[in-house]
Formats: C-alpha cells, sequence, structure tokens
C-alpha cells in the first residue's frame, strides 16, 4: 500500500510539473521556422540592421553567405529548432585579407520575438595562423524579409524565378474584364479588377524564393497561394491550386505603365483625364538654389486654388487635394510621392515641392479626396534643373564669377537679375532667345569688396522664360559668394 502511495505521489508531481510546461508553452507564439531552407537570414551586432556583418541564404541545393566588406569562402551552416521561439545556429566561414585567412565558427542561441526577427547570443570561434581563441557573440537577426538583392540569384541552386522584377504594375486582359495586379516594394499589394464595376483588393505579399511561391494575404485575412513560373522584365505567369477540383489555374499578366487605379468611378483613364471642375493648378518655376558654386536645392513652385473659392469660405468645406507625383507615367496616391495631404488653402498661396532630383522628368497628378474616394486629374509632366535647361555658376578669380548656360529642349526668354549688397543697386541684364542647342554665358560680375568685411555680396537671378509654355519658367538664383572657393 506504501508503494502504491509513492507511485501516485510521483505521479502528481508528474502530472503538475507536465501541466506547467504546457502552460508555459501555451504562452509562446511559435515564430520559430522548422527549416530556414529559402528564406533570408541577417545577423547584425546592433539593433542597426543596416550594419549587418553576414547574410546567409540555404537552398535544397547551395548554401550563400555574403558580408558587406569581404568575400566569404568554406561555408556551413545547421540550424535547429530547439523550442517556439528558439532555435540553434552554427555557421561558419572563412575570411581571405590579402595573403591572411581567418576563420569564425559561430554557435549561436537564436530567440525569435516576431515571425520576421529577433536576437542571438552565443559564442564565436577565430582561427588564424595556427592561433585559435573564443569571444561571445551577440546582436539581431531579420529572417525571412524576401530581399534577396544582395546575393547572385543566377546561384542559388534551383531558384530560377528572379524577384527583383515583381514590384511593377501587370495587366491580364480576359474576353470579359480586364486584371490589374500591382505589387510594392514595402510587400503590400494591389488588384484591381473591372468585369461587373471596379473592385479593388488589398493585403500584403511573402515570397518563398526556394519553392518560387507568392503568398497573398488580403486586407480580410484570406490567403492565396501561387506558384510563379515565369517572370521577367515584362512578363508574368504563375498558377493557382484548385483544391475543389484538383486542377490548377494559370494566367498570364503584361507590363503595364498603369495599375487600373485611374479606371475608378468617377475618373477619367489614362491621359484623357480631365481637367479639375473644383481646382486650378498652375505650375510656376522650377528652380535651383545655389550658395556660391554649391547647388543646395532643386525644387518646384505651384500653386493649388480653388476655381470657385465663393463656395469654400469655411474650413468645414475645404477639400482635401493635393499632387501625387513620380518619375513614371500617372502616379497614384497608394505608391507614390504625394505632397502633405491638407486642406486647399482658399487664398491659394505658392507651395514648394522640394527633393527633387536634377535632369530628371517628374509626372505630377492633382488629386481630391472625398468620403474616403479619390479622384485624379489631368497629370502635368515636368522635367528639372539638367534635362532641358542647365545652368552652372563659374568662379573667376578671387573676386569675379558668371553663369554658364546650356539648352537642350525648349524656347526660352534668358535674363538675369543682379543685386549689389554694397551699392544697395539692382540691374537687369537681357540675354535674349535662346533654343535648344545654344548655350553661352553671362556677362562676368564683380563681387564688391566689402564682401570680405561684413559677408555681403551679390544676389543673382537668372531665370529661363518657357515661350511654349507660359508662366512656367526654370529659375536659379545665387547668393553669398563665398570668397574661399
Amino acid at each position: 500500500m506504501k508503494a502504491i502511495k509513492i507511485f501516485l505521489f510521483c505521479t502528481c508531481l508528474l502530472m503538475v510539473a507536465c501541466g506547467d510546461e504546457d502552460e508555459a508553452g501555451n504562452e509562446l507564439t511559435g515564430y520559430a521556422p522548422a527549416s530556414i531552407i529559402g528564406k533570408d537570414l541577417c545577423l547584425s551586432k546592433y539593433s542597426d540592421m543596416d550594419n549587418w556583418y553576414v547574410k546567409i541564404l540555404q537552398t535544397r541545393n547551395e548554401l550563400k553567405m555574403v558580408a558587406q566588406d569581404w568575400e566569404l569562402g568554406n561555408l556551413s551552416c545547421q540550424y535547429d529548432k530547439t523550442g517556439n521561439n528558439q532555435a540553434k545556429l552554427k555557421i561558419s566561414y572563412t575570411i581571405t585579407i590579402l595573403d591572411k585567412q581567418v576563420r569564425h565558427t559561430e554557435e549561436l542561441n537564436i530567440l525569435f520575438t516576431s515571425e520576421h526577427g529577433g536576437t542571438f547570443s552565443g559564442t564565436d570561434k577565430v582561427s588564424s595562423d595556427g592561433n585559435t581563441y573564443e569571444q561571445e557573440s551577440s546582436g539581431y537577426f531579420t529572417f525571412d524579409t524576401g530581399d534577396l538583392s544582395d546575393f547572385d540569384e543566377e546561384d542559388t541552386g534551383d531558384e530560377d524565378v528572379d524577384f527583383s522584377y515583381l514590384c511593377n504594375s501587370w495587366k491580364r486582359i480576359a474576353s470579359n474584364s480586364d486584371k490589374y495586379l500591382t505589387f510594392y516594394p514595402d510587400k503590400t499589394y494591389l488588384i484591381v479588377t473591372n468585369d461587373n464595376g471596379y473592385r479593388e483588393e488589398r493585403g500584403s505579399y511573402r515570397i518563398d524564393v526556394a519553392t518560387s511561391l507568392i503568398y497573398l494575404t488580403s486586407d480580410q485575412g484570406t490567403t492565396k497561394q501561387y506558384e510563379v513560373d515565369l517572370l521577367i522584365d515584362d512578363e508574368l505567369e504563375w498558377r493557382q491550386y484548385d483544391q475543389q477540383t484538383g486542377k490548377y489555374s494559370y494566367e498570364t499578366y503584361l507590363y503595364s505603365d498603369k495599375d487600373g487605379t485611374e479606371n475608378k468611378p468617377g475618373d477619367s483613364s489614362g491621359t484623357e483625364e480631365s481637367e479639375s471642375d473644383v481646382l486650378y493648378v498652375s505650375f510656376e518655376e522650377v528652380a535651383r538654389n545655389n550658395i556660391g558654386t554649391k547647388r543646395v536645392a532643386d525644387y518646384l513652385k505651384y500653386k493649388l486654388q480653388y476655381k470657385n473659392p465663393e463656395n469654400y469660405t469655411s474650413s468645414s468645406k475645404y477639400l482635401k487635394a493635393g499632387i501625387c507625383y513620380g518619375t513614371s507615367p500617372h502616379p497614384t496616391i497608394f505608391k507614390d510621392k504625394t505632397t502633405q495631404q491638407s486642406k486647399v488653402d482658399p487664398k491659394g498661396n505658392a507651395v514648394l515641392l522640394s527633393g527633387l532630383e536634377e535632369a530628371t522628368t517628374y509626372y505630377l497628378r492633382p488629386y481630391t479626396e472625398e468620403n474616403g474616394k479619390v479622384t485624379y486629374y489631368k497629370e502635368t509632366e515636368i522635367a528639372t534643373f539638367g534635362k532641358c535647361v542647365n545652368a552652372e555658376v563659374v568662379r573667376i578669380g578671387s573676386d569675379k564669377c558668371k553663369i554658364d548656360y546650356t539648352i537642350t529642349n525648349g524656347t526660352y526668354e534668358v535674363t538675369v537679375y543682379i543685386y549689389n549688397y554694397a551699392t544697395e543697386k539692382a540691374t537687369n541684364e537681357h540675354i535674349g532667345y535662346k533654343s535648344a542647342g545654344d548655350s553661352g554665358s553671362t556677362s562676368i560680375y564683380d563681387i564688391p569688396d566689402s564682401w570680405y568685411a561684413d559677408k555681403r555680396g551679390l544676389f543673382i537671378s537668372i531665370t529661363f522664360e518657357d515661350i511654349d509654355n507660359p508662366g512656367r519658367n526654370y529659375n536659379m538664383t545665387v547668393s553669398t559668394i563665398d570668397p574661399q572657393y
């Protein structure tokens, strides 16, 4: 009887212990995968993942590791899941520095704090020139981000799909409907269909490189799996397995410069979009500011005004509106840059669009938003400095300067305005009409001696007035010429 009691007591202890273990296990969310094959894994000593020191991509047939500054060789990698959120990772690699080789063997305990990353700690055994020492190794990691840009995808074993082409808009044409599919770099997607009315589906996507699979998860929580058969610069082919029929359905998409949102009810499509009946947009100047010979900023100045300001007399009646812009035609607020969305100022004050790249063509598209519905209007194509017109300040000796200019497209009336801070006098110089192929220089301007004493010099503004687009000018200003240049 005593033996039976002892057995029952031990059994109860085991049950309590197992119960505690299950309860603790239930608190874990199970982020650790069973395998890392086909997934990118990036290690960093710091929380700033820009300072990563090794990235790993293991496929069925091959192992690849890359570092930011070194070529790696003699690679090995072993991953073992040890818990819902834990795993062990053992990696070895050799760094060659000139004629010297350094061997690293890291044995790390991995803790997943999310599906795509966490922390690690362990040891790093370093061997070089017959000497070996061990040091601590700890930091942060990311996992399965889908970013394979640091790997040579032509050598990743059985992966034959180059997913660098994916982030574009694609169009499938069927007999009774159009379907647009757009993938964005932030791992979101948009599907637009036009069959029995306009429909949108938005969500996030995930790429499994090893199996060439793409998983689309809609904002409503539904996930669909597609296997990519072909992905090149102008064509996407994939298939989806239908569990009910046991068959695959195939779709072929071609590259598109539109995403389908231009067909949204209330919008016009493509280049046939209409002018806004409530907004007036005027693009006034493309400007470049210089301090001496150093270019400070390129920007675009425009005004967004009401056509009937008497209808918008209080803040409660103001429209939400703005400009979306990008370097490809038909920009949208979902995939391109936008001006900060705000209520339109009835006074129509000028707005500066800054941070533009030089010698670049931008497409700017006004829009309004009302009750969650976005309406786009006719876009405008504008080139920044260096594309159609270019100008630069040239220093001549220590006390003179001039401006060289070149016209590559269009016809312009060129004038120069000079203000002398020392004499407080302003003058205008008319250069004349210049067309594509013309180039030249302005006069040579003296920099006042007073500059050296009180930091005051010249203000110069050279203006190229666009003859073909009245009111739209290129303007470059120069001020505070630096005497130490």
